[in-house]
C-alpha cells in the first residue's frame, strides 16, 4: 500500500454499488458526491481507497435510498469472486478450516488493509471476528452489515446450504427491526457486542469443499505467500508483486495501473522503488517467471493458456521472455521440471 499507515480497502466489493442505486431509483451522483468518491475510482475493481470512505458510501447509499437494511441486501449481491485472490484461496481450500485460516491469514493483505478476521474455536463452537479499524461503529452499521452478509453467504457456499449461523453479533446499537435484521441474516442477532462476529458449530470446520476446483490452489497460494509479506522482502515490494499477480490476466500490469491502485502517481512509486534498487521492468520479469514456472511445473494449464494467464498477446511473446529469463523454451523447461506423474495402481489380480 502507500507508505502512509492507513486503513484502505480493496474496491472490488463496492464496484456494482452505484447500478443498486440506480436501479432501486436513487442518484449514484449524490451518493458519490456525498463521499468525495468519483466514479472512476469505483469502476477500477483493483484499485484501493481509504476503508472509511467506502464505508459512508455504504451510509451514504442507505440515506439516499432510505432504506435502513441497505447493507445486508447490498452485501447479499455481491459475488464471492469479486475478491480475487483472496476468493480464490478461500473458496477452493480443501475444507472449511483450511479456507477460514486462509481468510483470517490473507484478508488484511489482499481486502483490508488495516481491518482484521479471527477465528476462535472453544468446545464445539466457533466464532468469526471480523475487525473493521473504527471506534465509530454506529456511524458504519451499514458496512459492517453487509460484511456480515457475505461472510454468511460464504460460509454456505464453503459448507453446504445446511450451514446456519448460531448468532450475529454487531458492536452498533440496532436500527430499524430486529426481527427484519434476523430473517435476512438466518439468525439471532445480538447488538452493542465486543467485536463484530458470527458463531457457529465447530462442526462446520471438518467439512470438505465440495465446490472447491483445487487443480492450481497450491500454485497460488505458494504465490500468494511470497507476496503478501510472508517473507523477509520489503512491503513496498512485495504489494507490488501483490498487485502484479492479481492483474497480470487482465493486461492490467503496467506501471500507471500498479501505482494507481496503490494510491500513488507512477512517477512517485518508480521512485521509491529505485530507492530500494528495485525496478519495476525486472519486477514485473521476476513475477511473471516465477509464476510461469510453477503453472509449468504444475502440470495442467497448456502452455498457451499460460501465456494468457500472465498477460501475453502471443504466445510467441512469452516464449520470448521465458528464454531470456531462464535460457530455455517454457516447453522444454516443463519437460525438465514437471512434477512427476503418480504412478498406476497395478489392477488387481481377480482370480479367486
Amino acid at each position: 500500500m502507500a507508505d502512509e499507515d492507513l486503513s484502505r480497502i480493496r474496491v472490488s466489493g463496492a464496484t456494482a454499488l452505484p447500478a443498486y442505486v440506480a436501479a432501486a431509483g436513487g442518484s449514484p451522483r449524490r451518493v458519490l458526491h456525498a463521499c468525495g468518491v468519483r466514479a472512476a475510482e469505483l469502476g477500477d475493481a483493483n484499485g484501493w481507497l481509504p476503508l472509511d470512505r467506502i464505508m459512508s458510501l455504504f451510509e451514504a447509499a442507505a440515506v439516499e435510498l432510505d432504506d435502513p437494511y441497505f447493507g445486508l441486501r447490498f452485501g447479499a449481491t455481491i459475488p464471492l469472486q469479486a475478491y480475487g485472490l483472496l476468493s480464490y484461496v478461500v473458496l477452493n481450500a480443501a475444507d472449511v478450516a483450511t479456507a477460514l485460516d486462509n481468510l483470517a491469514r490473507y484478508s488484511s493483505k489482499l481486502s483490508v488493509n488495516g481491518a482484521v478476521v479471527d477465528l476462535t474455536v472453544v468446545g464445539e463452537s466457533a466464532r468469526m471476528e471480523f475487525s473493521l479499524g473504527t471506534t465509530r461503529a454506529d456511524a458504519y452499521r451499514q458496512y459492517a452489515e453487509a460484511t456480515a452478509a457475505v461472510l454468511c453467504i460464504m460460509m454456505k457456499a464453503l459448507a453446504g446450504p445446511d450451514w446456519r449461523a448460531d448468532e450475529v453479533q454487531f458492536e452498533h446499537s440496532a436500527a430499524g427491526d430486529p426481527d427484519e435484521v434476523r430473517a435476512r441474516l438466518g439468525a439471532p442477532v445480538r447488538y452493542g457486542a465486543r467485536r463484530h462476529a458470527i458463531r457457529f458449530a465447530a462442526k462446520y470446520r471438518n467439512r470438505v469443499v465440495a465446490t472447491a476446483d483445487r487443480g492450481l490452489l497450491p500454485v497460488i497460494e505458494k504465490h500468494v505467500r511470497d507476496v503478501v509479506g510472508e517473507s523477509d522482502e520489503d512491503e513496498l515490494v512485495s504489494a507490488v508483486r501483490n498487485e502484479l499477480a492479481a492483474t497480470l490476466c487482465d493486461g492490467n500490469s503496467d506501471l500507471e495501473g500498479v501505482a494507481a491502485r496503490l494510491a500513488m502517481s507512477s512517477r512517485t512509486l518508480q521512485r521509491r522503488l529505485l530507492a530500494r534498487g528495485v525496478r519495476f521492468k525486472r519486477l514485473l520479469a521476476e513475477t511473471r517467471t516465477e509464476l510461469a514456472k510453477q503453472y509449468l511445473a504444475r502440470g495442467g494449464p497448456t502452455v498457451t493458456e499460460i501465456a494468457f494467464l500472465l498477460g501475453y498477446g502471443e504466445l510467441s511473446a512469452f516464449d520470448r521472455a521465458f528464454r531470456r529469463e531462464t535460457g530455455l523454451s517454457p516447453t522444454r523447461w516443463r519437460r525438465q521440471n514437471a512434477a512427476p506423474a503418480k504412478p498406476r495402481r497395478p489392477p488387481a489380480d481377480r482370480r479367486t
